[in-house]
């Protein structure tokens, strides 16, 4: 019998996905310990041990104009991968979200007989379900994340497995950190924290970051100056985007790297970009305003495919509105800063809020998420490698 190392190509093209691969790698490496993971990442899933072929930071785009934009380069990517794929033969792909480049990067893998496996299933609940015909050619296993996902594979005939949120068990609360975290950045604990994340992205950020610091500032006058803020700074933004802003507006503000959960943990309401932070602050309960703004030309693209309610995964979840959303012309900074008092000056609307927040986190399964999806991955490419004679 033949006898090689696993190959296993992972592509993550967003900084949600790359914290996924990492923990995946460092799982799946349990099971098959010489596995040589490669592919489309970042500096998280470097440090677990990924050869990075293609830097992730290259196709961060938010919206349709920008993607054309930067089609030039996504398409250089998106062959270079493919080439070197064709190459190395691996054992199997990792798809890890992005669906714009993956699901077609899944079609054409699948042709050359590359086993897909998808993690962290398209939104096809909110716009797009004609693309679950696609999913059921060229993937061999959809790992998802949601329990309500798992329903709608199953009744499509296909191969479906779920993990739970992998957040759940990433996303904890440790008192002597919680105590480090508040000696270390001088924080008042008699004063209400508000924790300001812009997103990851810099398109998000530049929208975002200026309505989230003006309506810090009228909150801050509406409070009397009783209030402390904290900004948290993505991985690859540079600190003078924050500094210069931050200083236009004359507020005082920690601007914090690496912190989001220590952040997070210790606020009382926090100002969220639409995406993985509004379900990080979910599941440690913290009253939120979820915020976004697109391009004029993707929002009315989008205005006009979304079969959805909301834009918040913690109100899509809940199927209703538990924490306010401030999208695109209503991010209007009195409205937001009035909210945002209204619930740090209303315990019993705060209580009520937390508890919704607190159904939302039971709802994401399991803790041992990664774990599962890991093993289910390995599983998996064991029995493919034992039906072509391989073994590790």
């Amino acid at each position: 019998m033949k006898n090689t190392s696993p190959r296993i190509l992972v592509v993550s093209g967003e900084a949600s996905g790359d914290m996924y691969a990492a923990e995946l790698i460092k799982e799946i490496r349990k099971h098959l310990p010489s596995t040589h993971f490669y592919g489309l990442g970042g500096e998280k899933s470097r440090l677990a041990g990924m050869e990075i072929i293609a830097e992730m930071t290259a196709l961060s785009v938010v919206g349709f104009a920008e993607v054309l934009q930067k089609l030039h380069k996504i398409k250089a990517v998106f062959n270079k991968i493919l080439s070197v794929s064709s190459s190395l033969r691996p054992d199997a792909a990792i798809l890890i979200d992005y669906p714009g480049f993956n699901l077609r990067l899944a079609a054409k893998l699948k042709k050359i007989g590359i086993p897909v496996i998808y993690y962290v299933s398209p939104q096809i609940w909110a716009w797009g379900a004609g693309r679950i015909k696609t999913i059921r050619r060229n993937v061999d296993m959809m790992i998802v994340l949601f329990n309500f996902e798992e329903e709608i594979y199953k009744k499509a005939d296909v191969p479906v497995f779920f993990s739970g949120h992998p957040l759940a068990g990433m996303v904890k609360t440790d008192p002597v950190r919680k105590a480090a975290f508040i000696q270390h950045n001088r924080i008042r604990e008699d004063l209400p924290i508000v924790t300001i994340m812009p997103g990851s992205r810099r398109k998000e950020i530049t929208a975002l970051l200026n309505p989230m610091l003006e309506s810090c500032a009228i909150l801050n006058e509406m409070l009397a100056g009783k209030v402390q803020f904290l900004l948290l700074q993505a991985p690859g933004i540079p600190f003078k985007m924050f500094q210069d802003r931050v200083y236009s507006y004359g507020l005082d503000i920690k601007i914090l790297y690496g912190y989001n959960y220590e952040a997070l943990e210790i606020s009382d309401f926090a100002l969220v970009a639409s995406g993985t932070a509004a379900l990080e602050a979910a599941i440690l309960e913290v009253p939120m305003a979820i915020m976004y703004k697109l391009s004029v030309l993707t929002w009315m693209l989008l205005r006009i495919m979304l079969k959805i309610k909301y834009a918040g995964i913690v109100n899509i979840i809940a199927d209703r509105e538990i924490v306010k959303e401030f999208l695109q012309y209503d991010i209007k900074p009195e409205r937001i800063a009035g909210y945002a008092y209204n619930v740090l000056s209303n315990r019993t609307a705060a209580a009520v809020i937390k508890k919704e927040l607190r159904r939302i986190k039971e709802s994401l399964g399991s803790q041992e998420a990664i774990p599962r999806a890991a093993e289910a991955i390995a599983e998996l490419i064991d029995k493919k490698r034992g039906k072509n004679g391989l073994r590790e």
